[in-house]
């Protein structure tokens, strides 16, 4: 479904983007532990999503009417 992967990229590009960028900016600033511990929270966020999102589709699938 076009949709359903449109929605997904999206989503992944947009909420953890900007815990990824939160993560480079601590590295970038010396903070490594932080950043490191931020860019793994980035990557449980993203599968989260995702995971989240199958799951619903497999679910409730979508109706055709709309």
């Amino acid at each position: 479904d076009l949709f359903e992967v449109v929605a997904k990229r999206g989503i992944l590009l947009l909420v953890p983007g900007s815990v990824g960028f939160r993560g480079m900016a601590f590295l970038t600033m010396g903070e490594t532990e932080v950043g490191v511990q931020t860019a793994f929270r980035m990557v449980f966020l993203a599968v989260a999503l995702v995971m989240g999102l199958s799951l619903a589709h497999a679910a409730v699938p979508p109706r055709k009417g709309l």
